[in-house]
């Protein structure tokens, strides 16, 4: 195993991962894999399949090449979660089917099925988004996708406009409405912790609620999937995955999806290939976009300067860190750092940034639908909250130029004139300026040049 076996100070799983994954080779089991079944006795781990298991292939020969691992397996092996259109599935094992898993010349490389949290740390003028819904959109026509912890589905901000719920939340042995790991259809989508509602307020509540704000797109339709418990928690990459895959599958129409959460673990840099958990996200990522959907993702809550989690770290994923929206006074996020003042357009002392995050957008404080009541408001700052501003911003865009792709969207956005830095850092990044990109997206192909035959603006 070469250069990995000298490694024996004991690190934490997201160092161990970001300092040794380098050293995982394709067809290997990760050591932190290793040590964990031999300290625990059995653990959830991520399988990637090896070649030709590819996510280009069909879903019956992927299925097909599933059933042939699951085959091999002793029986004492315990499927938790397989996909549709990702050459990937988790296991729980002991260590004679983690064995059986490094044996296997079916599998590419295994690694923990970790965990995460929502990005809550604890805009829409800044970021010009009301300058494109003054010009009429609103997102109608348009679906958003909300991967977080669900919503309050009687929440007058969101009425009418849920078309799709569902729900991927293994924690505890199933924290999903109906108690299970799995569920699908009516109030599976139901929310287990404030935050994915403030998220979902932002992204497309509507307005016209008294003491509620509206969001950026307040027509779009909405699916609202579950992946967090009630402390804002996953426990498992592999729900994130199922969530993406079921998305990709269910609803290939949705123009836009929002996941403000990550994993624990965090990456200098794309993340794509660094782990069977970040190969399975990207493979899912990557067929969202394909088929024309943007993926906005939160950049973490750490404070670091040179990293961000997963899927924030995904190539394809778009990553959002905060900036605040206004001076609000000296701002203190627990043990992660403390703000002495604040400025609008100031990054976030929490946002984590590395050289590949993709935009700033505001991000505290934001106040949105809250869960309170179907009334009801709350405000939180993160991450969390900037992500769902520019996938608002995004459905916004699709409405006014609905043959622009998710590479147009994003260049478009991050052309954006205004730029923010952290005090200390050499690297900018652009600041989401809606209507900016707006002006910088072509015209629908077919439209006269003013755009007027459709009702849109150049």
């Amino acid at each position: 195993m070469e250069h990995r076996a000298v490694m024996r100070v004991r690190l934490g799983l997201g160092a161990w991962l970001l300092l040794s994954a380098v050293a995982v080779h394709a067809g290997e089991v990760s050591q932190a894999a290793t040590e964990a079944v031999a300290r625990e006795g059995e653990v959830r781990v991520m399988v990637t399949l090896a070649p030709p298991g590819d996510d280009g292939a069909s879903r019956a020969a992927l299925a097909a090449q599933v059933d042939a691992l699951l085959g091999d397996l002793p029986s004492g092996a315990r499927l938790a979660r397989r996909f549709e259109t990702v050459a990937a599935l988790a296991l729980v094992v002991d260590a004679t089917g983690l064995a059986a898993l490094a044996a296997s010349p079916r599998v590419e490389r295994v690694d923990l099925d970790v965990g995460g949290h929502g990005g809550l740390a604890q805009g829409l003028p800044l970021a010009r988004v009301d300058v494109v819904r003054a010009q009429g959109f609103d997102g109608a026509g348009t679906k958003v996708v909300v991967i977080d912890s669900g919503v309050r589905l009687d929440h007058l901000a969101f009425a009418g406009r849920v078309v799709g719920e569902a729900c991927f939340c293994s924690g505890g042995g199933g924290c999903c409405p109906n108690g299970g790991s799995t569920q699908t259809g009516p109030g599976s989508g139901a929310n287990s912790h404030p935050h994915g509602t403030n998220v979902a307020g932002i992204a497309v509540g509507a307005g016209g609620v008294p003491g509620v704000p509206g969001g950026a797109a307040g027509s779009a339709a909405i699916v609202t999937v579950r992946v967090l418990d009630a402390n804002n928690s996953f426990c498992c990459s592999s729900d994130v995955v199922a969530a993406l895959d079921w998305v990709r599958v269910n609803h290939p129409d949705a123009r836009v999806a929002n996941l403000s959460l990550g994993t624990v673990a965090r990456f200098a840099g794309d993340c794509d290939q660094v782990a069977s958990f970040t190969q399975a996200m990207a493979a899912a990522i990557n067929g969202l976009v394909a088929q024309g959907t943007t993926v906005t993702v939160s950049s973490g809550n750490n404070g670091s300067s040179v990293d961000m989690q997963a899927p924030a770290c995904i190539a394809n994923a778009l990553s959002v860190a905060a900036v605040y929206d206004a001076a609000v006074g000296s701002q203190s996020f627990g043990s992660v750092c403390t703000a002495p003042t604040t400025a609008a357009d100031q990054v976030t002392c929490f946002s984590n940034l590395s050289t590949s995050t993709d935009l700033a957008a505001p991000g505290a404080p934001i106040t949105a639908a809250g869960t309170s009541s179907p009334t009801g408001a709350s405000t939180f700052s993160g991450t969390s909250m900037a992500a769902p501003t520019v996938g608002g911003c995004a459905a916004l865009l699709y409405q006014a130029r609905p043959g622009a792709t998710p590479a147009e969207v994003e260049a478009a956005m991050k052309a954006s004139p205004t730029r923010v830095q952290r005090a200390g850092m050499t690297q900018d990044y652009p600041r989401l300026d809606c209507a900016d990109a707006l002006q910088r997206l072509p015209l629908t192909p077919g439209l006269f040049a003013n755009g007027f035959e459709s009702g849109a603006t150049p």
